[in-house]
């Protein structure tokens, strides 16, 4: 790839599923480096509703709640269920969703919110809400 300009390489890339994406990453260090640089990860949601449609189902389970991703970009193969993890708590419930982010909060407590990117893994809690009569949330760019 050291023969390739950046540009080229990102824009390969960026047309690839988040599957492929997260595969690509586990290569090498340098690799895991390019699949979280910003311009290419603004690249890839430009490209993703061509390449790569996706339905995330929660699951309201009474001890562990569960996000199961259905991955529609080939509708003469059968549907990919797969279940992904939530590290933050085992009960949650998804207050919204933006550009592939969900927006979690602990359903036993409702005190602590959660930006969750469900592919990527990666998470941030949200700062608390100087209001403490918060009862709804939107999110909205």
């Amino acid at each position: 790839m050291e023969y390739l300009p950046c540009e080229i390489v990102l824009d390969i890339l960026s047309r690839l599923s988040v599957t492929s994406l997260l595969q690509f990453r586990l290569v090498c260090k340098s690799w895991h480096n390019l699949a979280q640089d910003l311009l290419l990860v603004c690249m890839h949601f430009y490209h993703a509703p061509e390449n790569d449609p996706c339905l995330i189902i929660h699951c309201d389970h009474p001890i562990r709640n569960q996000l199961y991703p259905l991955e529609l970009s080939d509708p003469e193969n059968d549907l990919r269920v797969n279940k992904l993890h939530v590290p933050m708590f085992p009960e949650f419930a998804i207050k919204g969703s933006c550009k592939g982010l969900l927006c979690l909060c602990d359903s036993s407590t409702r005190d602590s919110l959660y930006a969750y990117n469900p592919f990527t893994r990666n998470y941030i809690e949200l700062p608390k809400s100087i209001d403490e009569t918060l009862y709804d949330l939107s999110l909205g760019f």
